[in-house]
Parts: structure tokens; sequence; C-alpha cells
């Protein structure tokens, strides 16, 4: 048996996760244990835990239950649904080996949560507060290093030699880049132990569970990537795709071309919880800006330096206009839609813009 799970250790490789740009957009490709691929935007592996986390289903909690139950149990469901999100399927052992060493060696499936010092490892809750003490380290690292921020010194300084930015600046002169962001941080945090602050953070996300940045301490944030950064391996690697088809009007030739990209690839044995820490610190060293959406709460990238960007996709848009509508009183919503209808029946852009200012108005009325 010692022999078969020697072997089962050095032969089983976890997840894999590729993270490549391709045209004008990041993409990942989520590798299974089981060599399932799935094809997923960059934080995708985020976003599918985000989601698992906050379903409201899985929050509640039968009243018959202890709550002391419910918190030994609660990280387990968490991380199921996440491998339901993200199609994960369990490998089937067919000897009774498989199974023991399937458990003994935690092939990918069992994430463990971050050993914080200073929180009581006898509480029933332990950890179940370890976990989300490491998903509101992984929402302010995001905050802290991928969200835009004004460069106010470089701001300020050609405001004071009488300099107007010109129309092609770079925006990296304009906006701290998160890799600039992340070693200000490192430089300022990367030394003081923040284990003694987590009871008290704790109590304060309970309070104030929207706002992450003044919960969050950066020594925290960078406890924990550098914690999860060191049960990941990285190396580069070259991706090629198979085809590229053109269609030539007037007949049906086809040209084939392959294409090689260079992509970096993170494996990790201790689960997905990794990845998603390898997902941020891709985004750090590329310097790619990122963004929550206001309907859904899903991370999202920038394209190019568009930081006016408040939705993941279009889908969510509609849903935040619908929802804007419903929370009008009835004769505003009437005048508010015809406007909207009128300005998509608009042929030419001028018309469009004198029905733009006329709903512009309508608003400033509403606020009013």
């Amino acid at each position: 048996m010692k022999g078969y799970l020697k072997n089962a250790y050095f032969e089983y490789e976890g997840f894999k996760l590729h993270i490549y740009h391709q045209g004008k957009e990041y993409k990942e490709e989520l590798i299974t244990p089981n060599d399932d691929k799935q094809e997923l935007p960059l934080f995708g592996v985020f976003n599918a835990f985000r989601q698992a986390l906050l379903d409201k289903e899985l929050q509640s909690y039968p009243e018959e239950m202890p709550v002391e139950e419910w918190a030994l149990n609660y990280v387990d469901i968490v991380l199921q649904q996440l491998r339901d999100n993200l199609n994960v399927n369990q490998p089937e052992h067919n000897k009774p080996e498989e199974k023991l060493a399937y458990q003994v060696l935690f092939p990918g499936y069992s994430e463990q949560p971050i050993p914080y010092e200073h929180i009581d490892k006898n509480l029933p809750d332990y950890r179940a507060i370890c976990f989300m003490t490491e998903f509101l380290s992984l929402t302010g690292a995001i905050i802290q290093w991928l969200q835009p921020v004004l460069n106010i010194d470089k701001f300020n300084s050609r405001i004071n030699k009488g300099k107007a930015s010109p129309p092609n600046a770079q925006y990296a002169n304009k906006y701290l880049l998160p890799s600039q962001r992340y070693c200000d941080m490192k430089h300022d945090f990367g030394g003081i132990d923040s284990s003694w602050k987590i009871p008290k953070m704790i109590e304060l996300a309970l309070r104030e569970a929207d706002d992450y940045s003044t919960i969050i301490s950066n020594s925290l944030i960078l406890d924990s990537s550098g914690y999860r950064s060191k049960e990941i391996h990285s190396e580069l690697i070259v991706i090629q795709f198979d085809t590229r088809t053109r269609v030539l009007k007037g007949t049906h030739f086809k040209s084939v071309h392959k294409q090689s990209v260079l992509a970096k690839l993170f494996s990790s044995r201790q689960g997905l919880l990794p990845l998603i820490w390898a997902e941020i610190m891709y985004a750090v060293e590329h310097d790619i800006y990122a963004g929550f959406c206001e309907t859904c709460g899903s991370v999202f990238t920038y394209d190019g330096h568009r930081f006016n960007k408040k939705f993941c996709s279009p889908e969510c848009s509609k849903e935040k206009v619908k929802n804007s509508i419903k929370e009008m009183d009835e004769e505003y919503r009437k005048k508010y839609q015809n406007l909207r209808k009128a300005k998509s029946r608009a042929q030419s852009q001028v018309e469009k813009d004198l029905w733009q200012r006329r709903i512009d108005k309508l608003k400033e009325t509403q606020k009013g």
C-alpha cells in the first residue's frame, strides 16, 4: 500500500490553469485531474468561487440544525458548489487502494483553508472563519491592486507645471499600474505580521460586509497570497490553436492557419483556491486592470483603458436598466421609456444626441 500511495502521489498532477492573451482578450483553460478541459474568461475561477460562496441557499441553514454543525459542513458545501460551477467531476475509483489514495493525498478536490494564527483552532467554526477570511483577502487584493486608481502625484505635478495631458497620453502616467501598487504594498506592509488583527477584522466584516477596502488590511492580503503562492507551480508554455478559417467570396476555399501563443501554466495539488490567487498575480504581473460588475458582482477586465465600464456583460447592463426602471414611479417610467424608444428610432447621430439630452434632462428633473 505504501508503494501504491507513493507512486500515486508522484503521478498525480492536480489542477492546471492556462492563462494567455489572444487578440484583445485574456482567456483561461482549466484542466482537471480527470483531464477535462473548460474554457473560461480571466478570473473565471474567482467568479465561480464568489458565486458559490454568496449563494443565498447555501448561506441559509435548517432551523433544527445547530449552528456549530452547519459551520462544520458549510465549507465543504461551498467547495462542492464551486466544483459544480466549473463542471468538475469526481474521479471514479475501481479499486479500494485508489479510493484510499484519493482520500489520503487530497488529489485536487480537497481545499484546505489557510491556517491563520491567533484564531482559536478549537472553535467549532474555525475552518469557516479561515475560509471567509481568505475570501475577504481575495476581494481586498483585487480592490487594492487591480482597480484603477488615479496617480495623484503625477497628476498634481502636471497641474502645478501648467501642463495639460496630451490627447494620446499613456494611461500608465495617469493611473497607478497594478504592479506598482503591489510593489508599494509589499514595501510598506510586507514584513508586518497581521495575524493579531484577524479577530477584530472578522468582527468588522460582520458589521460592514460591503466595505471590503476598510476591513482587509494590506498585510493580511500579502500573508494570504504568500501562503498560497507556495502551493502553486508555474512555468511558461506555448499553446497552439488548430485552425483559423476564412471563407472567400464566390468560392468554398478555406485557408487554414496555425497560431501559437505564449501562456502561463499554473498547477496546484491543493485544489482550486491557490489558482484563484494565481489569476490575481497574473493580472498584477501583466498590469491588467479589473473591476466589479455593478449588477452581479463578478470581476471583469477593462477594455484598454476604458475605465468607465460598469458591467461584465450586455446582459448585466440590461438587467441594471430593467431594475432601475422598476424603481421609477409610473408617470416617470412612461416618459423615460418613450424617450428611449424615440432615441432607438433616430436615424442620425445628431438626432440620437438630441434625444439623449432630453433623457438627461428628465433624469435631472427626477433627481430634483
